[in-house]
């Protein structure tokens, strides 16, 4: 059952499909993913939906994480390793939160949409979904306090990060005679 390529107006252009097997918003690499049930959304929520994910496109997002995640993989014993799998994910969604107010200028109405999101969150696919139960508590704590969002991360900065972490994940993988 393969996702249906949505050509409407409101895409702009983007490469947007209709998927039966999931329940909210994601992007896999250069593709966002929208339930069948998009089609009920109210205007600003679609709006705030595709900036969101369109946000991750634009940055790139799948794809540090990916390599995040194969990161965490190889050097699994580093602390390291897990904190950064981690806190690119944070900031990843923090940034796509910031660009979706941009769009929608409502805090509360932004914060209930992601509240939702969370509560028909189910297993999901290799991708970055809208709302993942366990990290929206935080996502809407800081959006409805107004407060700062984490540094905009971009490419180069992401991967310094990680060229950063190699060397540290190399030398402990060295000492622990692997």
């Amino acid at each position: 059952n393969a996702a249906i390529p949505l050509s409407a107006s409101w895409t702009q252009g983007r490469d947007v499909r209709v998927s039966d097997r999931i329940t909210v918003p994601l992007t896999i690499a250069g593709t966002v993913l929208l339930p069948r049930d998009h089609n009920r959304w109210a205007d600003a929520k679609r709006r705030a939906v595709l900036a969101h994910e369109a946000s991750h496109v634009e940055r790139g997002d799948y794809y540090t994480l990916l390599l995040a995640t194969l990161h965490r993989a190889v050097f699994w014993f580093s602390p390291a390793a897990w904190w950064l799998n981690n806190h690119l994910a944070e900031l990843a969604e923090a940034n796509s939160d910031s660009d979706a107010l941009k769009q929608m200028e409502d805090r509360l109405n932004y914060a209930e949409i992601l509240v939702e999101m969370a509560a028909k969150a189910s297993r999901l696919p290799a991708g970055l979904a809208m709302a993942r139960p366990a990290t929206v508590a935080t996502r809407v704590d800081r959006i409805l306090q107004g407060g700062a969002l984490p540094i905009r991360m971009n490419a180069r900065r992401w991967a310094l990060i990680l060229a950063l972490l190699a060397p540290a994940a190399m030398a402990t993988a060295g000492t622990t005679g692997m």
